[in-house]
């Protein structure tokens, strides 16, 4: 009976789970489908990952594909990124399109198998050239960045326009910005602007021009409509001079999250903030020139920015200066002024200043 109540069931139902126990394939994916979409049955994910569990072990490739997606989603069933590639795996390699796509995520990821960047790019491939758009802007990208692939801005530009033509916006706006520069195809501005227009056309103007200019900076898989649309914001709060925006934006740059991280942008952003007085932009850009992070390390200059910012009672600026006084690293060695800023920074709780303080205060 498997994990059904068949009296709870209609007798169209019940004799479809009968023949789906006896071992009926079809039957099997279609009580599987079923729960998925609640159709004659109450919706329940957890059942359906049964009945397509026993279609997949004969075979089902269908049912194997929707295994991997209730696995990787945790739809009723543990979240499980190891079942959902093992799923998907057995889809890929028996040419399901939308299985190689999704395989080609994990490796590109490293979700449920370590990063293989090489692996992305062959999974894309097979998906993209049966016509998956989504893997075909996925490899544009990769032939775009060289990961995995050496780079090729020809292959990218005619992938782009593979998936462009399609509808895929984020291969439209690609498309246009190689145009745009003469990226892989010969400069068009009518080009561009024709493959803009298009983007513009499923989005306000304002976002589209956005989009092309710093579209790029996003990661391909893994950023959500929010986070697009806040990123795109900040970008605009930035641009028109607004100091915490492009601290916010420098910080985006300088992690590792949705955006691809640019220390060089994460500089230009945090010193156009620092200039305008954020001391949280005048700490980090201060670290940026102690560490060399997208500029020459001095530590003259992060000393002057570490400055800047304990002057407006920053606790982190002030742990930094500390160290820089007591170190003698980009200023003239000098504990008196080390324990002052030291001191400074305690008093407001910086933990990291309470702890040296003990130290040098023994």
């Amino acid at each position: 009976m498997g994990n059904s109540i068949k009296r709870s069931l209609s007798p169209e139902i019940a004799a479809l789970e009968t023949r789906a126990e006896q071992g009926e394939l079809t039957a099997q994916l279609d009580l599987g489908l079923r729960y998925t979409r609640g159709r004659g049955v109450p919706r329940d994910n957890g059942q359906a990952a049964f009945w397509f569990r026993r279609a997949a072990d004969q075979g089902s490739v269908e049912a194997q594909y929707n295994l991997g997606v209730i696995y990787q989603q945790g739809l009723d069933v543990p979240q499980s990124d190891e079942q959902a590639f093992n799923w998907f795996s057995s889809a890929a390699e028996r040419n399901v399109a939308l299985a190689q796509r999704n395989l080609g995520v994990m490796y590109a990821e490293g979700r449920g198998i370590p990063r293989d960047d090489a692996q992305a790019v062959f999974w894309y491939r097979k998906a993209a050239e049966q016509g998956n758009a989504e893997a075909q802007t996925y490899l544009a990208q990769r032939y775009a960045e060289g990961k995995g692939v050496p780079r090729d801005d020809r292959q990218a530009a005619e992938w782009f326009l593979k998936a462009a033509e399609r509808g895929v916006l984020q291969a439209q706006i690609a498309l246009s910005l190689m145009y745009a520069e003469g990226r892989g195809v010969p400069r068009d501005k009518a080009q561009s602007d024709y493959w803009l227009g298009k983007a513009a056309e499923r989005m306000d103007a304002d976002t589209a021009r956005l989009r092309l200019r710093y579209g790029q900076d996003l990661k391909d898989t893994t950023v959500s409509s929010e986070e697009e649309q806040a990123f795109y914001a900040l970008q605009q709060q930035a641009t028109a001079g607004d100091a915490a925006s492009q601290f916010k934006l420098g910080l985006m740059y300088l992690e590792d999250g949705p955006v691809r991280q640019d220390f060089n942008k994460a500089v230009t952003w945090l010193r156009r903030a620092a200039e305008q007085n954020n001391p949280e932009a005048q700490d980090r850009l201060g670290i940026m020139y102690a560490k060399g992070l997208g500029l020459k390390r001095d530590y003259a200059r992060a000393a002057v920015w570490f400055r800047r910012a304990a002057e407006q009672g920053l606790a982190t600026a002030q742990y930094n200066l500390a160290v820089a006084c007591y170190s003698g690293e980009g200023v003239a060695k000098d504990e008196e002024q080390g324990f002052y800023w030291l001191s400074k920074a305690a008093e407001q709780g910086d933990s990291l200043a309470r702890d040296l303080l003990n130290l040098v205060d023994r």
